[in-house]
C-alpha cells in the first residue's frame, strides 16, 4: 500500500494578509527617532574631510598667491601689525585645538623667520612666516606667511598604505 502525503497549501489570501501586516509593521517603525551617534560608521575617520580651504586664516590677512602642485597646496598671505613668531604660534594653538598633532614646534630660524609643522590623519601643514616689505617708508613691516598643505595619496586615504619605499 502506498502512503499518501498531504501537503498543506497556504491560500493566497493568507499570504497576502501576512505580507500586508509585515509591511504595515515596517511603516510604523519608519517614524521612530534614530540616535545617529549609535550608528556604526564604515571606515571611521579616514572618510572625514580635511580641506585646505577650511584652514584658519586670520581675518585681517590678505592672500597674495595660491598654488597647487600635485598633492601640495600653498598659499602666501600677508598680515599687518603682527610678527612672524606671533603668526606661527597662533597657528600652533589653533591647529592643536582642532585636533592636529604638533610635528615641529614653532621655531625661529637663523634669518629671524619662524616655522612650525602639524599633522592630522595623513595630512600635513607647514606654516612659515617672515617679515615682509613695508608698503610705505617708515611704516611697520608686515608679516608674510605661507601655509603649505599636503594631503595623502589616494592609496593612503583608502588603505592607509602610502608611498613608503619599504612597504610600497
Amino acid at each position: 500500500m502506498r502512503a499518501v502525503v498531504r501537503q498543506h497549501r497556504l491560500t493566497r489570501s493568507l499570504l497576502l494578509a501576512v505580507g500586508v501586516s509585515a509591511a504595515a509593521a515596517g511603516l510604523v517603525a519608519c517614524g521612530d527617532p534614530v540616535d545617529t551617534a549609535s550608528i556604526t560608521r564604515v571606515g571611521g575617520e579616514r572618510f572625514e574631510e580635511i580641506r585646505f580651504e577650511e584652514l584658519y586664516r586670520p581675518p585681517t590677512a590678505t592672500s597674495k598667491t595660491k598654488e597647487k602642485v600635485d598633492l601640495v597646496q600653498t598659499e602666501t598671505l600677508t598680515i599687518e601689525k603682527s610678527d612672524p613668531e606671533q603668526v606661527v604660534k597662533t597657528y600652533g594653538k589653533v591647529l592643536t585645538e582642532e585636533g592636529w598633532s604638533e610635528v615641529q614646534e614653532p621655531t625661529e630660524k637663523r634669518d629671524k623667520s619662524w616655522y612650525g609643522a602639524w599633522t592630522k590623519m595623513g595630512r600635513n601643514i607647514v606654516v612659515t612666516a617672515e617679515f615682509g616689505t613695508a608698503v610705505e617708508e617708515g611704516a611697520a613691516l608686515p608679516t608674510d606667511f605661507t601655509l603649505a598643505f599636503q594631503r595623502p595619496t589616494k592609496t593612503d586615504q583608502i588603505t592607509g598604505v602610502g608611498n613608503d619605499p619599504i612597504t610600497g
